[in-house]
């Protein structure tokens, strides 16, 4: 289970290792021996990945046969290598999305540590109107790229920390395709990251209070100016966060670790009593 991100007690990231001395890379990316050695914790996000996601699947699915009609065997080539080209064709187009949807965090990032702050102007068409939806929705930052912290048993990085009147709650930036005149289609885990990081930040315990919201708000790639905000109340989140922990259940059996370990919890407590209403 290398590749995913981990983080220390302290919030602290901890996504790769130091190698040996005279190994080719300084660094390697962190495994799960690694994680149960020196007591870190998984991410939000990657104990989501513990659910099927059949959307996702039909998304990657759908590359691969698009590849496959673009660029048909050559000659003689063989099925091994066909595979192969085909897969690095299918995967090219998801890295770009992705690094598309990095610039446009970063930037974010930045301009909302600092108005002032410079970034690749070819961003602003995606930027701007991401800035100024959260003017419109009228809340109070309180906190920025924040590292949340879950005795729990899990961390993780989200967007904003905010209250609204005597509301509290996450707002998560996420970068999207979206279709003319068709509404944006929420992705399966979003509202659930919500939850999760609500409740590490904002709640310290798995009880979610009705003063609670939280927002997606998706900037379309393919409709630059397009700004969607999706809004989940209290009953919604609650609702999500019990989706998180049965994912984080599935996560600790097959992995073996329960990270609650790193707070000096007892591992072989029952997981009822962090879901909500429990």
């Amino acid at each position: 289970m290398s590749g995913e991100h981990w983080y220390n007690t302290a919030g602290e990231s901890c996504h790769t290792q130091p190698t040996k001395k005279g190994a080719k890379n300084p660094t390697r990316a962190t495994t799960i021996t690694d994680a149960k050695k020196l007591g870190l914790l998984p991410s939000v996000s990657s104990i989501l990945k513990q659910a099927a996601n059949p959307a996702l699947d039909r998304w990657k699915a759908n590359q691969i046969i698009k590849a496959c009609f673009a660029c048909p065997p050559i000659g003689e080539e063989d099925i091994d290598t066909y595979a192969r080209h085909i897969l690095e064709k299918a995967d090219k187009e998801r890295d770009q999305a992705a690094e598309l949807g990095t610039a446009i965090h970063a930037a974010l990032e930045a301009v909302l540590l600092d108005p002032l702050a410079s970034y690749d102007p070819s961003l602003a068409q995606y930027v701007q109107p991401a800035r100024q939806k959260l003017i419109e929705l009228g809340i109070d930052v309180v906190g920025r790229e924040v590292r949340t912290v879950s005795e729990l048993g899990y961390a993780g990085t989200t967007d904003v920390a905010f209250t609204h009147g005597t509301f509290c709650g996450i707002l998560d930036f996420k970068s999207t395709k979206t279709t003319p005149e068709e509404p944006v289609l929420v992705k399966q885990g979003h509202a659930a990251q919500i939850a999760a990081y609500h409740v590490a930040y904002w709640s310290k315990s798995p009880q979610i209070n009705n003063n609670t919201k939280g927002y997606n708000v998706y900037i379309s790639t393919t409709e630059p100016g397009r700004i969607d905000v999706v809004e989940y109340d209290a009953a919604t989140l609650r609702r999500e966060f019990a989706y998180f922990m049965h994912c984080f259940g599935i996560w600790k059996h097959r992995y073996g670790y329960d990270p609650r370990c790193a707070f000096g919890k007892v591992a072989g407590e029952t997981e009822d009593a962090y879901l909500p209403g429990a």
